[in-house]
């Protein structure tokens, strides 16, 4: 689905910058996500190469204790927000396992492509850099997982590496000062050569990815229309 005129980075920035305060964690929120499950599933590229690795310190140094960052090894753009692994469907955030065969199937002949990591940016909940889909290569694996499942979402998707999430509530203004210089930074161009289905244990804030399936995008070369 194309984006609005005006440019979903910036309108990003815009409504964190009038938000007036972030938003850390809900009390009680966890536990009613989980009802009774653990591992979460997310298709991801992974992008923890050096120069991405530098950009993403240089913005969590800046913001020093507020946030609980995203350690150098799980830095990565979520392609899919799959949900909960199960045996037997029960919430509407459950993902049959069925449906995972039939990803990696859909997968298996889709095209490298390349991304853009621009500038620092924010949601009220998380601080992370813009990745521009210049290829388009994001927006045809999101159609190719779409065909077999549901995307649960609550806010239009946005691709973009988090740096970490906030801590607390707090005033943005002295975070805008902090991460203002960073805003516009010239892209970093990463190639992207695989997909991977990771889990998270959704019990511990913070829990490292865990690769589940890997799929390697095929070298031929990407058709245009």
């Amino acid at each position: 689905m194309p984006f609005d005129s005006c440019d979903p980075f910036d309108a990003a920035w815009s409504a964190f910058v009038a938000a007036g305060r972030t938003c850390g964690p809900t009390p009680g929120a966890r536990r009613a996500w989980l009802r009774g499950r653990s591992d979460y599933l997310v298709w991801v590229l992974r992008v923890n190469g050096p120069r991405v690795g530098d950009r993403v310190q240089a913005a969590a140094r800046r913001l020093e204790s507020t946030i609980r960052p995203v350690p150098p090894a799980d830095l990565h753009v979520t392609v899919w927000v799959a949900g909960f692994a199960c045996d037997r469907v029960r919430f509407d955030d459950d993902v049959d396992p069925a449906v995972i065969g039939r990803w990696r199937s859909s997968l298996a002949d889709a095209p490298r492509f390349r991304v853009e990591v621009g500038g620092i940016n924010s949601f009220t909940s998380a601080p992370f850099f813009d990745v521009v889909d210049v290829d388009g290569g994001i927006a045809e694996l999101r159609r190719r997982l779409g065909a077999h499942h549901d995307e649960l979402r609550f806010a239009p998707y946005l691709p973009h590496i988090s740096v970490g999430s906030y801590l607390d509530s707090r005033p943005v203004a002295p975070l805008v000062a902090a991460l203002s210089p960073l805003r516009r930074l010239p892209p970093l161009s990463v190639a992207v050569d695989a997909v991977e289905l990771c889990a998270f244990d959704g019990r511990v804030p913070g829990a490292p990815l865990r690769t589940v399936h890997r799929v390697e995008l095929s070298m031929a070369e990407r058709r245009t229309a």
